[in-house]
């Protein structure tokens, strides 16, 4: 359609202008919508080139791009019945009953009624259908709900009532408080230039989003009438539709006369961008553009089918079958060679059996009717309602998982969620349990325990630059301070007495350096990270350097009483390579500054000089168990300012992919030469009987692995925390540190540090020491607990010899520390890899590629919102829930889908060497009627109680041990 639109005439515009077209003979850039672009790079084929250009409120838009029809249904009225037959006859087991059932139609071979192979195959085939119709159908009815919602649309008699199924790419759309965003919106005009969404829906995280209005935009069109006035002013330029909901790498051209050069493009990001499924909070309507419609939006292109997960189960089944074929094979060729030779010498001597008359054995055809007919007659060794009958036991399994009052989270109103009705007996043979730490092991509930504060700063320019910072205590050059009253009062006399010393500078970074939004009565600050709404609360509450919110792009500051202005020149987002963010800001005396948070180990790299008391403070904190951040700043001539600017304004411009790179080198030239401000430790307590639950794992023969972002030093402290790792150890326990390549090993209660070459000579130390604390204790004796970070784990992944270490039988725990969502999913592919069964745990969005990469994907509905309990196979509201969902619901699972398998296969086996039993005895005689006066009477006694036993048989009585 792309193409035939592109090669039919299009009627010029009103004001005369032209718009050149694509053609097959000789490909030609064009523009998409609006006036002749003055960029010769510009094209609007899809396929070849990274961006789409929008001009707003061109009607052109209506045939280039699609409306805002949400579909997410799996069939069509026409498509449902081939699509489905399809769909079911890709299995080969279902071909392998088609094509007995067509052999049954065959008069001369069928022994048997055909109806007696067709109307299960039929009634089986109509029940998956079925179900898959119902589905379909709810799927249909939820896209018309969502297309029928009512929306403003500007259109050229004014603001109209129109259903969100009318919505096109260009359009100008309003959004009323508590109404849901119909498709992705550039926001173009909100009160103060900012507006506040929530995207439970989304992510599920509970905090309010700030989305804010180009400020460009905002100085130009001060009304919402003068905007849509000049709503053909417009130019969007934006990626592609893309998966990835908080990136918006694109930029625009506000102005009718404005040339389309980049040095005069405003650049855009998510922060400008109104999601889909997002809800609009405050009191105030907002306008946008709308950039993505329909199945182009961020929301229509994560909506994807969870991958397929076969169950170990499935795949022995499938296994049991091919045997059972070729088995099959093996007795039609051979009683198919033993028939024909019985015919030949005995059988045409029967005068009863009229071969004489039969001029059909005369046929060439006639040696394949014997091998055939037993064929069909031992066709039922593979059970036909084995799937079906399996299916519906499932779905009983995941009933009762949701059923079971002692998985509901009373606390939180969670119960249990089984999103995979599917693999409920993999539970049952979990191996390897691999878990994130924050918000699944922990609360998630961020709280200020303790904090550094440097009275003299390593680097000795701080003095000249900030004037004097006395020491309270001068055999200290520092001091860790908690949230008690006495150290509050300490922070708020230096910073009365010296406004810009080193509390001072403290209290300052935590108040400026975050990307929060606060409430009109500045009581309450709300954001995307709890760290900074902690961090913030403190300054506020304990050092009184209250951040007021932001007024004309100024962030207000109430410090001591006195308020304090400062011009945001930038803000330099958090991002995962970094893993800091910094703001630039102008004081009310000129002077610019540069406040840094972020990791601790990624901000002492940027200091100006570096000290190793720094890295033993940070290394005291985390030993509490705290999530460490690192604060520095420094003071930024006019001049560099004004050049770092410009250089982040081409950045900021540049569309597509390339954008992170340049904005990430812009980033590392302004954050260099820091100087230490302090360090924070935030605590984050255990949920209820985490220590309990993993006691009770581990008996289980469970192995833990857990997978962090935290510092090595905070995930060892919380693993000892929660029983683990032990923390006073055996001389027959051993612990190996791997912490930037190098190994540490404690052992009988000392410790060592091992050089090593090369990542083979790692591992291959790793290898030899195991190797040694096993061979000097017993194999059942011999525990050896294993921590590591992310840089050796990416080390050691690269040698082959290292899965065969880290799945070591005496290795009873592994910790992974700061490591990425990647290397999460890698880990979890290395142990599956292996054959262990594994089950993922998390609950935010960066656990999804883990959860999805597990044989069984556990989701904590928590903090961080939605998105790892949605992608999971189950759901639940406390990590305690895991011991019961493996160990009861997986047990009885795995145990009754093997007795119901088993059986099926006992029966059908069973009824078809009954009839071959017969065969030396009767001869001639009907094999049909001799099946009904034996097996399927022996069978028909048993097969009720086992139908029933499958589902509901409890094979022991489960008392969980409390004092375990």
């Amino acid at each position: 359609v792309r193409g035939i639109l592109w090669q039919s005439s299009m009627p010029t515009p009103p004001d005369g202008r032209t718009q050149p077209l694509l053609s097959r003979q000789s490909p030609q850039p064009h523009t998409e919508n609006g006036p002749q672009m003055a960029s010769p790079e510009f094209t609007n084929d899809l396929t070849n080139h990274p961006f789409r250009r929008i001009q707003v409120g061109d009607l052109k838009n209506r045939t280039l791009f699609p409306d805002n029809r949400i579909s997410t249904t799996k069939y069509s009225p026409l498509t449902f019945l081939p699509k489905n037959l399809l769909e079911q006859f890709s299995r080969h087991i279902n071909r392998y009953f088609l094509l007995i059932a067509c052999l049954q139609l065959w008069s001369t071979i069928t022994p048997v009624d055909p109806i007696t192979t067709w109307f299960p195959l039929i009634v089986i085939f109509l029940i998956t259908a079925c179900k898959e119709g119902y589905d379909d159908l709810l799927r249909w009815r939820r896209d018309c709900k969502e297309n029928s919602l009512k929306v403003g649309v500007w259109r050229v008699n004014g603001w109209e009532e129109l259903v969100s199924q009318e919505i096109y790419v260009g359009d100008l759309v309003m959004i009323h408080p508590g109404q849901k965003v119909p498709c992705d919106l550039v926001l173009l005009a909100a009160e103060g230039g900012r507006c506040f969404v929530s995207t439970a829906n989304l992510d599920g995280e509970s905090d309010l989003k700030t989305r804010l209005v180009p400020p460009e935009v905002l100085s130009n069109y001060k009304s919402r009438e003068a905007l849509t006035n000049a709503q053909d002013s417009f130019v969007v330029e934006c990626e592609h539709p893309n998966p990835t909901l908080y990136q918006f790498d694109s930029k625009m051209w506000v102005g009718k006369d404005a040339s389309l050069d980049p040095s005069v493009a405003i650049g855009l990001t998510s922060v400008n961008l109104l999601l889909q499924g997002c809800m609009l909070r405050g009191e105030h309507s907002v306008v946008g553009a709308a950039v993505y419609t329909g199945q182009q939006t961020k929301l229509g292109m994560n909506s994807k089918l969870p991958p397929v997960k076969l169950t170990q189960t499935d795949i022995m089944i499938n296994k049991i079958s091919i045997t059972i074929f070729i088995g099959q094979l093996v007795i039609v060729v051979g009683f198919g060679i033993a028939g024909t030779v019985w015919q030949s010498q005995t059988g045409e001597g029967l005068w009863y059996l009229e071969f004489d008359g039969d001029s059909v054995i005369h046929e060439w055809w006639w040696f394949i009717v014997i091998p055939l007919r037993f064929l069909l007659l031992c066709s039922f060794m593979i059970p036909i309602s084995l799937k079906v009958t399996l299916d519906f036991c499932k779905m009983a399994y995941a009933y009762f998982v949701e059923k079971d009052l002692q998985l509901y989270d009373a606390i939180n109103n969670i119960p249990a969620t089984a999103n995979n009705s599917a693999i409920g007996e993999e539970l049952g043979q979990v191996s390897h349990i691999l878990t994130d730490k924050t918000g699944t092991l922990t609360q998630n509930l961020m709280a200020f325990s303790h904090c550094f504060i440097p009275w003299h700063p390593p680097a000795q320019t701080t003095a000249n630059r900030w004037g004097p910072s006395p020491n309270p205590n001068p055999n200290q050059w520092g001091a860790t301070l908690s949230s008690s009253r006495e150290d509050s009062a300490t922070v708020q006399q230096q910073i009365l007495s010296h406004p810009h010393g080193a509390a001072g500078l403290f209290a300052r970074c935590l108040a400026l350096c975050h990307d929060l939004s606060v409430t009109e009565d500045g009581s309450t600050y709300f954001g995307a990270s709890p760290d900074e709404v902690v961090l913030t609360h403190w300054a506020a509450d304990s050092a009184d350097v209250k951040y007021c919110g932001t007024r004309d792009n100024c962030r207000v500051l109430d410090v001591c009483g006195e308020a304090e202005e400062y011009e945001l020149l930038a803000l330099l987002e958090f991002d995962s390579f970094r893993k800091c963010m910094s703001v630039l800001v102008r004081g009310s005396g000129g002077q610019c500054f540069l406040y840094t948070k972020g990791a601790d180990e990624a901000v002492t790299l940027l200091l100006a000089e570096s000290d190793d008391r720094i890295n033993q403070e940070a290394e005291m904190l985390a030993a509490r168990g705290l999530r460490t951040l690192m604060l520095a700043s420094k003071a930024v001539t006019e001049h560099e300012v004004e050049e770092w600017l410009t250089a982040h304004h081409l950045a900021s411009t540049t569309t597509g992919a390339t954008r992170g790179d340049a904005l990430r080198e812009v980033y590392a030239s302004m954050e260099t030469g820091l100087e230490f401000r302090g360090l924070t430790g935030i605590s984050d307590s255990l949920q209820d009987q985490v220590p309990q639950t993993i006691s009770m794992l581990t008996h289980a023969g469970i192995k833990l692995w857990v997978l962090t972002g935290d510092k090595m030093s905070t995930a060892a402290q919380i693993a000892q925390t929660c029983r683990i790792v032990p923390k006073t150890r055996e001389p027959h326990q051993l612990m190996l540190y791997l912490e930037g390549g190098q190994l540490s090993v404690e052992e009988r209660g000392c410790g060592e540090t091992r050089a090593h070459q090369s990542a083979l000579d790692l591992v291959n130390q790793c290898a030899s020491i195991i190797q040694d604390h096993v061979t000097l204790f017993n194999q059942h004796m011999a525990e050896v607990f294993m921590i590591l970070d992310g840089p050796s784990l990416d080390l050691v992944m690269t040698v082959d010899q290292w899965t065969g270490v880290a799945l070591h039988a005496s290795i009873k725990c592994v910790v992974c520390s700061r490591v990425t969502p990647k290397q999460k999913a890698d880990v979890v592919r290395m142990v599956k890899d292996e054959g262990s069964i594994t089950l993922a745990i998390g609950d935010g969005g960066n656990d999804v590629p883990m959860i999805q990469e597990a044989h069984v994907g556990v989701g904590i509905v928590g903090r961080e919102g939605l998105q790892a309990s949605a992608a999971a196979d189950y759901s639940i509201g406390q990590f305690r829930f895991v011991s019961r969902l493996v160990l009861v619901h997986g047990h009885w699972a795995y145990h009754r889908t093997c007795l119901l398998a088993q059986y099926a296969f006992y029966k059908s086996i069973f009824l078809a060497l009954f009839q071959f039993c017969l065969l030396y005895t009767s001869d001639a005689a009907d094999e049909e009627d001799s099946v009904d006066l034996g097996g399927r009477r022996i069978i028909k006694k048993k097969k009720n109680r086992v139908n029933k036993r499958g589902t509901i048989n409890k094979e022991i009585e489960i008392k969980i041990n409390k004092h375990i």
